[in-house]
C-alpha cells in the first residue's frame, strides 16, 4: 500500500515522471521501511508469498501516467513531437499489458469525445510535410503503430477500419508518406501495403485517392508488390486478383478446388482469409462463392482462434481441451479410432462423481462432443522430462482434424471418458495409430509428443453436405429472383384463381397451351399470348376443386385469399405475418389446390421443427391426403408411422428386383467382413515397434538389408549342433547383437572380429536415424494397405446405404407429398 501511495504522489507530481523523481521514490520506500525491515523478497518469503518475476506496478512505469493521460483526457494536448512520438512508441507496451482491445477502445474513446478532432490529430499533426532529423522518431513509431493495426483477429476489424478510416481523413498524413517513399525499408513498404491495402477494402473513396495510387505505383515498381495497384485500378473480376491466393496449400481462387476439410497450415497461417464482399452483379458463380466461403469460414474461424489461444495463453484456454489423449484402437466395425483422453478443467466436477453419475451428465449434455462435432488434435513436444507443460520453447500444433463418430454414454462415464473419432484424411490414419497408438512394448511409450482434442465447431456435420452441394452446383434454381433480384415472373402457364361473392374458379392453362410452351419451336407462344389476351376461354380450362376446398377458399379473409392468388401466380411466394393469421392452414389448402390441379406433380413440405411437420401432415390426412411419405425418424406422430420413408421402403415389393438385391447385399456384406478382418491385422502391423529381433527385425533385414542382418545376426548352433556361448559359458540369445547395437554398444569380445563393420562405427543418434529410416520403410506399404482396406470398407458402406436408397427412390417416386 506504501508503494502505491508513494507511487501516485510522483505520478502526480510530474506528468512525465523522469529516472530522477523514480530514484527519490525508491529512497523515501526504502527510508519508511527502515534498516531492519526486511525487503520486499524477503517478506514474500518469510510469508510463503510469490518471489517470482511479477507484473510491473502501473503506477511506477515512468510513460504510463502520459500514455493515460493523452488517451482518456479529451482536454489534454500533445505539446511537440518528442511527447507524439513517445506516446505511439508506447503503443506497443500498453498493448502487451492490457491488449488489442484496449488500444482501440482507447483510441475511438478520444475520437469520439473529441469529435474526429482528438488523439490522432494531435499525435499525426507532428508529420508534418516532411521528415526530418527531429521527426524521424515519430516516423518510425507511426509505422509501428500501423504494424499493430494488422491484427490477425477478426474481432478487431470493424475497430481497426474505423481506425484507418480516421488516419485517412487526415489527408495530410498519406500525402506526408508520398513525400517520404524514398525513406521506406522493406519492411516498412509491406506495412504500407497491408495497411492500404485494408484502408481500399474498407472505404472505397480511398481507391480513387491521388496519394493511395501513387504509393501503389511506388510498392509495385520498387519492392514488387503489385497487389495494392490491382486492386486500386479494379484490373481483376474481384477486389483481389489471383496473385493473392497462395496463403496456404488449400487456398485457390475457383472455391471449387478448395478441401472443405481445412489443411494443417491454412490454421497456423497468419494471413487473413479471403473473404470476398456479397456480389451485387456477379453472376451465379460469384453468388455461390461467396456463400461457400463465409459458410465454409463458420467453422475454420473458430480452429483457427482455438489454435492462437492454446499457444498464447494455454492457462486460460485450458478449459476446453481434452488432454491427454490417448490412441487405443481402430474400431473396424463403426469405422472410427477410439480415444481416451483426460477431463478439462471445464469439467472438474466430474472427477468426483460415481460412474452412474457421470453417465446421467453425458446423457443430459447431448451437446457436450456431440456426434459430427470437428475436433482438432493439436501436438506439441515434450521436454526432456516427458512432460508438455512445461516445454515453453516449443508451441501447439494442429496435426490430425476429425470428428466425432462414437458417442456412447457407457464408454464416457469411465475415469478417462472414450470417444469414436474419424480423421477427415483416410492417409494420416496409419500415422496417428504408429505415433500414438497402444504398443507391445512399454519402453517406446511415451510417445515424444503430448497430444490435446479441442473441440472446435458441433455445425461442422450439417454444414459439410451443404458446402459440398454449393460446390458441384453450376445454376440455381430461381436464378432471376434470387442472384439478380428480379420479381417474381407472372406468367399465363401459372395457375389462376377468382373468387365471386358464392363461387371459386380456379384455371390452368390447356394441355395444348402447355406443351407448346416447353417446346416453342415454331414461335407458336407468341400467337398463344395474343390469343390468350383475348379469348381467354380458349387457351385455359378450369378445375374442379373438391367442395371442402371450395367452402374454406370462400370462408378465407381478403389478405389470407390474395396471398392464395398470388402463391399460385408467382414463382416465388413468402407469406408471413404475426402467429395465429393462417399461414398453416394457407399451406394445406395451396398443397390441396396443386394436388388438384396438376396430377403430376410432386410436392417437397420442408418445416424447422419435427412437430410443425407432424402437425402438417396431419392436416393433410384430414383431408384425405395419403400418398405422403415423411423423411426423418423423429416423429411423435402415431397417425404418421405407417408413412415414414423406411417403413414404406421395407414393405415395397419388387419382385425379381428383390432377388438381385438380396444377392448384391450378400456379396457386399462377405466383401466387408473381408476388409474388416484385413484391417485388424494391418492395424497390428502399423503400431507394432521396431524391436522385437526374433519377430519383426530379423525378418525384415532379411529382405531389405541383408548386409545389415549378416551385422547383426550369428548362428546360434553350427552344423555340428554346437552352441554360440557368451562369457562364463552363458547362452546367448539371438537378439544379443542387435540389442547391444541399438543401445550404442560395441559387439562384445565374443564378435569382436566385426568392430570394423560400418554399421558398428556408427554414432548413437546415427543408429537411431537408421532405425527411423528401417521402421518407415517396414511401415509404409502397411500404412498403404490400410488406407486402401479402409477406403473399400467405406465404399461396400456405401454401397449398402446407397441399396437401402434406391428402395427409398422407388417408395418416392410413389407419392405425392
Amino acid at each position: 500500500a506504501l508503494d502505491l501511495i508513494l507511487a501516485g504522489r510522483f505520478c502526480r507530481a510530474h506528468s512525465e515522471p523522469t529516472s530522477l523523481s523514480l530514484q527519490a521514490a525508491h529512497q523515501m520506500r526504502r527510508n519508511a521501511r527502515g534498516k531492519g525491515s526486511p525487503r520486499r523478497g524477503q517478506r514474500g518469503r518469510q510469508r510463503g508469498g510469490h518471489t517470482g518475476p511479477r507484473r510491473p506496478l502501473r503506477g511506477l512505469d515512468p510513460n504510463r501516467p502520459f500514455f493515460d493521460r493523452l488517451t482518456q483526457n479529451s482536454s489534454a494536448d500533445v505539446r511537440n513531437v518528442a511527447e507524439a512520438a513517445k506516446v505511439l512508441e508506447y503503443c506497443t507496451t500498453f498493448v502487451e499489458q492490457e491488449g488489442m482491445h484496449m488500444l482501440l477502445q482507447r483510441l475511438l474513446l478520444r475520437q469520439k469525445e473529441s469529435h474526429g478532432r482528438g488523439f490522432l490529430l494531435q499525435v499525426l499533426q507532428y508529420l508534418g510535410d516532411s521528415v526530418d532529423d527531429g521527426s524521424r522518431r515519430l516516423y518510425n513509431a507511426f509505422f509501428d503503430l500501423l504494424k499493430l493495426l494488422q491484427h490477425p483477429k477478426p474481432a478487431y476489424k470493424v475497430d481497426v477500419e474505423t481506425v484507418l478510416r480516421t488516419i485517412f481523413g487526415l489527408g495530410f498524413v498519406f500525402r506526408t508518406l508520398v513525400d517520404t517513399l524514398h525513406l521506406l525499408t522493406q519492411p516498412k513498404a509491406e506495412i504500407l501495403l497491408c495497411t492500404s491495402v485494408a484502408l481500399c477494402m474498407a472505404d472505397s473513396d480511398a481507391r480513387n485517392d491521388e496519394s493511395i495510387k501513387r504509393i501503389a505505383e511506388h510498392l509495385a515498381t520498387e519492392y514488387d508488390l503489385g497487389r495494392l495497384r490491382g486492386i486500386v485500378r479494379g484490373d481483376s473480376n474481384d477486389v483481389t486478383p489471383q496473385s493473392t491466393f497462395n496463403r496456404h496449400s488449400n487456398d485457390h481462387e475457383d472455391f471449387r478446388s478448395i478441401m472443405i476439410p481445412p489443411s494443417v497450415d491454412e490454421v497456423t497461417t497468419s494471413n487473413s482469409p479471403h473473404l470476398p464482399a456479397f456480389p451485387e452483379a456477379g453472376g451465379v458463380d460469384a453468388y455461390l462463392e461467396y456463400h461457400f466461403r463465409l459458410l465454409r469460414e463458420d467453422f475454420i474461424g473458430p480452429i483457427r482462434d482455438a489454435w492462437q489461444e492454446l499457444n498464447e495463453s494455454f492457462r486460460d484456454a485450458s478449459a476446453t481441451i481434452f488432454r491427454p489423449v490417448r490412441v487405443l484402437n481402430y474400431d473396424v466395425d463403426k469405422g472410427c479410432v477410439q480415444v481416451s483422453m483426460g477431463i478439462p478443467a471445464s469439467l472438474w466436477h466430474l472427477k468426483g462423481k460415481k460412474p452412474e453419475q457421470r453417465k446421467d451428465f453425458w446423457e443430459q449434455h447431448t451437446r457436450c462432443l456431440a456426434h459430427g462435432t470437428l475436433v482438432g488434435l493439436f501436438v506439441k513436444p515434450r521436454d526432456e522430462e516427458g512432460s508438455a507443460h512445461r516445454a515453453p520453447s516449443s508451441s501447439w500444433t494442429p496435426a490430425y482434424f476429425a470428428t466425432i463418430q462414437d458417442r456412447d454414454s457407457d464408454k464416457l462415464k469411465k475415469d478417462y471418458p472414450e470417444v469414436g473419432i474419424k480423421l477427415n484424411s483416410v492417409s494420416r490414419l496409419g500415422s496417428l495409430l504408429h505415433s500414438f497408438g497402444e504398443r507391445k512394448y512399454a519402453s517406446q511409450m511415451p510417445a515424444p509428443v503430448d497430444l490435446a482434442l479441442v473441440p472446435v465447431s458441433t455445425r461442422y456435420s450439417s454444414i459439410l453436405p451443404v458446402l459440398q452441394r454449393i460446390q458441384s452446383m453450376v445454376s440455381l434454381p430461381f436464378e432471376p429472383e434470387l442472384v439478380y433480384g428480379e420479381n417474381p415472373e407472372d406468367t399465363d402457364a401459372a395457375l389462376r384463381l377468382e373468387r365471386s361473392q358464392h363461387r371459386i374458379k380456379l384455371s390452368r392453362p390447356r394441355q395444348v397451351v402447355r406443351d407448346f410452351d416447353s417446346d416453342d419451336e415454331y414461335g407458336v407462344g407468341q400467337d398463344l399470348d395474343y390469343l390468350s389476351a383475348r379469348l381467354p376461354d380458349l387457351t385455359r380450362e378450369t378445375v374442379q376443386l373438391p367442395g371442402a376446398v371450395t367452402k374454406r377458399l370462400l370462408e378465407l379473409d381478403a389478405s389470407q385469399f390474395e396471398a392464395v392468388r398470388k402463391a399460385l401466380r408467382e414463382r416465388v411466394a413468402l407469406i408471413q405475418g404475426p402467429p395465429g393469421t393462417g399461414k398453416t392452414y394457407i399451406g394445406v389448402l395451396l398443397i390441396l389446390i396443386f394436388l388438384t390441379a396438376m396430377p403430376d406433380a410432386t410436392i417437397l413440405c420442408l418445416c424447422y421443427t419435427n412437430h410443425a411437420l407432424d402437425s402438417f401432415l396431419e392436416s393433410l390426412l384430414d383431408f384425405g391426403v395419403t400418398k405422403i411419405i415423411r423423411i426423418g425418424r423423429r416423429s411423435k406422430s402415431e397417425r404418421l408411422e405407417d408413412f415414414n420413408i423406411s417403413k414404406k421402403a421395407k414393405n415395397s415389393d419388387g419382385g425379381i428386383a428383390d432377388d438381385e438385391f438380396k444377392r448384391r447385399w450378400a456379396c457386399t456384406k462377405e466383401r466387408l467382413k473381408d476388409c474388416k478382418a484385413d484391417i485388424s491385422k494391418l492395424e497390428r502391423a502399423v503400431k507394432s515397434s521396431f524391436v522385437d529381433w526374433d519377430g519383426l527385425v530379423a525378418r525384415f533385414l532379411r529382405h531389405e538389408d541383408n548386409d545389415a542382418f549378416r551385422a547383426l545376426s550369428f548362428q546360434a548352433v553350427d552344423e555340428d549342433g554346437f552352441q554360440q556361448v557368451g562369457g562364463g559359458g552363458q547362452s546367448i540369445k539371438a537378439s544379443y547383437l542387435w540389442d547391444r547395437w541399438r543401445k550404442g554398444k560395441g559387439p562384445g569380445p565374443t564378435f569382436a572380429e566385426r568392430v570394423d563393420h560400418p554399421l558398428w562405427r556408427l554414432t548413437q543418434p546415427e543408429r537411431q536415424q537408421k532405425i527411423k529410416k528401417w521402421e518407415e520403410t517396414r511401415r509404409k506399404p502397411f500404412e498403404k494397405d490400410l488406407q486402401r482396406c479402409v477406403q473399400e470398407v467405406g465404399g461396400c458402406q456405401e454401397t449398402l446405404r446407397s441399396m437401402c436408397q434406391d428402395k427409398q427412390v422407388q417408395a418416392l417416386r410413389k407419392a405425392r407429398v
